[in-house]
């Protein structure tokens, strides 16, 4: 699983890539606290962007 914590309330998209480039999921951010199930998805190194009103913030996040 991936944890997203946000700043507030106001609701946020997230969306997981693979390294390269292909979303692989999006999902609805509605609370502060937030998790996304990536246990169908293969070991690897993915980006996760999430877009917050005029905010973007991008991680690298590992899946084993």
């Amino acid at each position: 699983q991936i944890n997203v914590v946000l700043s507030n309330e106001e609701p946020a998209v997230a969306t997981l890539f693979n390294l390269v480039g292909q979303a692989v999921v999006s999902v609805e951010l509605k609370n502060e606290n937030n998790t996304i199930d990536v246990s169908n998805f293969a070991p690897g190194i993915y980006m996760l962007k999430v877009n917050q009103g005029n905010k973007v913030k991008t991680t690298k996040v590992t899946i084993r």
